[in-house]
């Protein structure tokens, strides 16, 4: 009984001594330069309200999540402005609203934000998008070089032919009126290169010692040249245009044109390949 008086006595008696705090200096400079460990100072070093704390870290953490979403994938404007709309709303709730309100809040948020990541078409030239369009990139290359070791006419035809479904498949992705979702220009250049080689290839006339077994062969060289031009001049438009930064009705009209005679053609050389 007389320890247990003296352990009271103590803990009464002799408070455990109120954490340090950082000053608010040194936190704000943290928060402005050395992302996200300003965040963690704030929240463990400083006697700031928890709404302050809260609003604070709102305010960081979901434009950079913002700017990944609004850079790096390929969601339509309404999505973007959306998840904006969204994210704003919760900053300003965390400062206001009740305690009880936070974790549901956050955690809402959070989900709808990581569904949204989940379900995007990732673009751009860094990261793990950056990484899948150099594999994607040397593939490409393979595959166009693949052409070259074909054996007899029609067996360059059809991996011609393949080329240019594989290529056709990301340049008519591309919205001609939604340029913010557009690949980023590293991507529409390596695009552009992927197409000159198919065009290239197609149009090569030294291939002449290749034996023809199927002369009567529907997917002649001339309609395999068209469709790889027509992806190629596509292609080409929406980098020069990106890079020019010309917009206007008449650009959006040559682009929506391009798109159609490339789109026809790609779809000639489909047809022709699963009825041959």
């Amino acid at each position: 009984m007389r320890a247990s008086g003296i352990l009271c006595h103590m803990v009464r008696y002799h408070p455990r001594p109120p954490r340090q705090s950082l000053p608010g200096w040194v936190v704000v400079m943290a928060l402005l330069f050395f992302f996200p460990l300003g965040i963690v100072l704030m929240w463990v070093s400083t006697s700031w309200p928890a709404t302050v704390k809260r609003a604070v870290t709102g305010a960081i953490v979901y434009p950079f999540g913002l700017y990944v979403l609004w850079r790096h994938t390929r969601l339509p404007r309404v999505a973007k402005l959306g998840a904006a709309a969204a994210a704003a709303a919760a900053t300003v709730g965390l400062a206001v609203l009740p305690d009880t309100y936070s974790a549901p809040l956050v955690l809402g948020l959070a989900a709808g934000f990581l569904a949204l990541y989940l379900g995007a078409d990732y673009v751009g030239p860094g990261g793990l998008a950056g990484l899948r369009a150099r594999l994607r990139g040397r593939a490409a290359h393979e595959g166009a070089a693949g052409v070259e070791e074909a054996r007899t006419a029609p067996e360059r035809r059809l991996l011609l032919a393949r080329e240019i479904t594989r290529l056709a498949e990301p340049v008519l992705a591309i919205p001609p009126r939604e340029r913010d979702s557009w690949p980023a220009p590293a991507r529409l250049a390596a695009l552009r290169a992927e197409a000159a080689a198919v065009q290239a290839a197609a149009g090569d006339r030294a291939t002449s010692h290749l034996p023809e077994t199927q002369p009567d062969d529907p997917l002649t060289s001339t309609v395999l040249l068209e469709a790889a031009g027509d992806l190629g001049r596509y292609v080409a438009l929406l980098h020069d245009q990106q890079r020019s930064g010309v917009r206007g009705p008449e650009a959006l009209r040559v682009l929506l044109r391009e798109r159609t005679r490339a789109q026809l053609s790609t779809d000639r050389v489909v047809d022709l390949v699963r009825t041959g």
